[in-house]
């Protein structure tokens, strides 16, 4: 990830590292590859499981159904995840 970091964080990582060595561990930098689009799906399909199934249940209780034209644009593309029952 070619990502900025914030210098004290940095500086606090290194202290760490530092820290570790004094006491005896084997410490090497690395750079671990990631795979950012598979970590986002993941997530989402963490963060939102379930939430289709709330969406309907609010609707059932305000007497409608759940849809685009009952929800801001931005959290009517929710309405079209996978549903947790599809799982």
């Amino acid at each position: 990830m070619a990502a900025p970091v914030d210098p004290e964080m940095a500086r606090a990582v290194e202290a760490a590292a530092q820290a570790l060595c004094d006491a005896g561990h084997h410490v090497e930098e690395a750079v671990p590859q990631i795979d950012l689009p598979a970590i986002d799906e993941a997530c989402l399909n963490i963060w939102y499981y379930g939430f289709d199934a709330w969406l309907d249940e609010l609707g059932r209780l305000a007497g409608q159904k759940v849809g685009p034209q009952t929800v801001e644009r931005q959290r009517s593309s929710f309405t079209s995840l996978p549903s947790a029952s599809a799982r």
